[in-house]
């Protein structure tokens, strides 16, 4: 219910506590009447305390009620103009002190502040109040968010201003797209870019093209296809980077506007373990641009270390003799291997039927299983692999087929109903057993060897080879499959958030996988965990904090149905580049895009004149409301014991009961 009280508030109350109140209030004043008037105390003290405790009574009624006051005030005022400041890095580059002072001195800035009611913020990240126009040398907040500085800069102000001027140039490095920021619907907002205007030319990388693994000293062929948003033609070359180092360059490409373009890189890598690849543009001005979008190359050691356990076996012989990588493996026996390379881990095992890799265990490593069940493997916890799955390790998948029908009808490894897993068309059953934790995979033997050189002398021999290489190098690459780590797609920078990929593996149902990312500095310090994920879609983005410029070890715990299935790692390299120096310039089509999208305006700095057109200076007749909240504001409680406690010192003092 709301009670008017002359013209300039308005009590808010329901039916019952109005009722409720007027009947109090009346038996309040019965209850005066009688004590003022039947007591034989001192009237002036009788007078005193009733009044202090009928004060306490009707703020402790008004807060039972939940009553709000609303006064109002009706005047003529000026409109209120926020000015909001981009002072990110970039903006130094924007402005100049005299075109900073030629905009404060400008008529139409001048006019806004005498006949407007301006309030100034500014930032970065998070707007600020100003205490007067910003300097030159005030422009170096490290980042910029639009979203964040304006939803802030309206949050600190309280409320919503008449209209807003934001002056900016556009590069907004952080946060939502530009043109998805929305401002309050009875704003009129005004975007002015500051600075010399670019044509902002994007490239990006629609895909890599390279290898699993490279092999170090060996040359490896990348390719990128890359797709340029611009509106101009640009010519230049394209520079491949790792870990900050340029490795390799493209020769000179002209791009025309939206187009795409495959381009090829040669290199050579040195070391082995992880390369972060990025790209750079640099035109015929030698000025560089960077390209979003990068990815990660495995690099291997030219000579791969194998370290057999097994008595003598022609099973193990024949997988020895068909195991060729870039060069012929290196094959040691535990003994060698421990007198050669006491400190170092070999890069695969080779096991005989019964054998266990023992201190090994954390090495990949291919078995044999034998023929009889007291020679045989144990394959508790190992998943059984229908072969077919495994045709993408083989460049023919028909010699694939032929190959497994040549293995002999032992028997099979059984799924959990005990049915083998695959049969060829003469129900010759042939598997594999992985384990992905430790990438331990078993062959079904029982001298096998004799179906796989029947025949020989044909095009089997290179089949058996390739695939047998090709094994090796599925079980020593970094990926695994149930998911793995991918670099984000944006460069990281430092101190500011990013998202890093994780990628669940195409033959893992929804649900069925989760994961765990922890990030170690370099000196093996945990940095930062995310909590459990639950890898439900192809790709789940994880949002990262902002990190301190250096290389971070992100390693990905993986989850099968609840059991560790094995994890992934890479090399996670954040830039100490400052992103606001990377592209200056006022990107005006952004800023046009934007106030197209959301309803505003949007002026270059040199056309600052055209916005009195935008903006208003008409004094308009304004209800000012003043909120009074008794239930929820700190002071009327206090007020209370306040009336209470003079009430008490009085009484006592009187020596009153």
């Amino acid at each position: 219910m709301i009670i008017p009280i002359l013209d300039n508030g308005s009590l808010t109350l329901n039916a019952w506590s109005l009722s409720g109140s007027i009947l109090l209030v009346i038996l309040y004043c019965l209850w005066l009447f009688f004590t003022l008037f039947r007591s034989r105390r001192s009237r002036k003290l009788r007078i005193v305390f009733i009044t202090l405790r009928t004060l306490a009574l009707l703020l402790l009624l008004a807060m039972i009620c939940d009553l709000r006051l609303d006064l109002t005030r009706w005047q003529n005022q000026t409109p209120q103009s926020l000015f909001l400041f981009d002072q990110s890095a970039s903006m130094d580059s924007a402005w100049t002190s005299e075109s900073l002072e030629d905009f404060y001195q400008h008529p139409l800035t001048r006019r806004l502040d005498k006949e407007t009611r301006i309030v100034r913020y500014g930032g970065g990240e998070s707007g600020k109040k100003l205490r007067s126009w910003p300097q030159y040398d005030e422009f170096h907040e490290p980042v910029t968010d639009f979203e964040s500085l304006i939803s802030s800069s309206l949050e600190n102000l309280g409320h919503t201003p008449d209209q807003l001027v934001f002056l900016t140039d556009g590069q907004n490095v952080k946060g939502l797209d530009a043109t998805q920021i929305t401002f309050p619907r009875e704003l009129t907002w005004l975007l002015v870019g500051v600075g010399d205007t670019l044509t902002p030319g994007r490239f990006t990388v629609s895909s890599w093209d390279l290898p699993q693994t490279a092999v170090a000293g060996d040359s490896t062929q990348i390719r990128a296809r890359i797709s340029y948003e611009g509106e101009e033609t640009v010519e230049g070359v394209f520079e491949l980077f790792g870990h900050q180092q340029r490795l390799s360059e493209s020769r000179s490409l002209v791009f025309e506007p939206a187009s795409v373009r495959d381009v090829n890189f040669d290199l050579i890598p040195v070391h082995q373990g992880y390369l972060a690849l990025s790209l750079r543009f640099r035109n015929q001005r030698n000025h560089d641009m960077p390209v979003k979008g990068y990815t990660r190359l495995s690099v291997r050691p030219k000579q791969t270390s194998v370290l057999i356990i097994s008595p003598p076996d022609p099973d193990v012989n024949f997988i020895r003799y068909h195991l060729h990588m870039a060069e012929k493996p290196e094959f040691y026996t535990v003994e060698s291997w421990e007198k050669e390379h006491p400190e170092e881990s070999p890069d695969l095992l080779l096991l005989g039927p019964g054998q266990s890799s023992g201190n090994y265990d954390h090495i990949p490593a291919i078995q044999v299983r034998g023929c009889q069940g007291d020679e045989g493997v144990e394959v508790s916890g190992f998943q059984v692999i229908n072969t077919l799955v495994l045709t993408h390790l083989h460049d023919r998948p028909v010699l694939n087929r032929e190959i497994w029908s040549r293995f002999p009808p032992v028997t099979a490894f059984p799924d959990a109903e005990g049915i083998p897993i695959l049969e060829d068309a003469e129900k010759k059953v042939v598997v594999l057993a992985y384990q992905s934790e430790n990438r331990h995979i078993i062959f079904n033997g029982c001298g096998f060897w004799r179906w796989a050189w029947a025949g020989y002398g044909t095009d089997r021999v290179g089949a058996w080879k390739r695939l047998i290489g090709n094994i090796a190098r599925f079980l020593m690459a970094p990926r695994q499959e149930w998911a793995w780590l991918e670099l984000p797609r944006d460069p990281l920078y430092g101190g500011i958030t990013g998202e890093i990929p994780v990628i669940k593996g195409p033959d893992v149902n929804p649900g069925a996988a989760s994961g765990r990312i922890t990030l170690t500095d370099s000196t093996g310090s945990l940095v930062w965990n995310s909590s459990l994920l639950t890898l439900d879609q192809p790709v789940t983005h994880v949002s990262l904090p902002g990190l301190e410029p250096g290389y971070y070890q992100a390693m990905l715990d993986i989850y099968f149905q609840g059991e560790k299935a094995g994890t992934d790692s890479l090399k996670l390299p954040v830039s100490d580049l400052n992103p606001e120096r990377l592209i200056t310039g006022c990107n005006m089509k952004t800023l046009r895009e934007w106030a197209y999208e959301q309803n505003g305006h949007a002026l270059h700095l040199s056309e600052w004149d055209r916005g009195e057109q935008f903006l208003n200076f008409d004094e308009e007749y304004t209800r000012h409301v003043i909120h009074v909240d008794f239930r929820r504001d700190l002071l009327w409680i206090l007020l209370v014991l306040i009336l209470l406690t003079s009430e008490w010192i009085i009484r006592k003092t009187a020596g009153w009961e």
